[in-house]
């Protein structure tokens, strides 16, 4: 018997792999919360945008695909 958070995170990942709009979303949501923190520390590199939306996308798919 699955538990509600194995459940919900079956859902999730469902939604994330049917619905593109919404995969991209979760992947810049995630991305800008990293760029956020990054400029907060002062951190800068022309790549940065770009290396926060690779990592995001990167934690999502590892996500769908555990």
């Amino acid at each position: 018997m699955k538990t509600d958070l194995e459940n919900a995170v079956n859902v999730l990942t469902d939604t994330l792999a049917e619905d593109s709009d919404y995969y991209q979303g979760w992947v810049a949501n995630i991305a800008m919360t990293m760029f956020d923190t990054f400029k907060e520390a002062d951190v800068s590199h022309p790549r940065l945008h770009e290396l926060c939306n690779k990592g995001a996308k990167r934690f999502i798919d590892y996500l769908m695909y555990r």
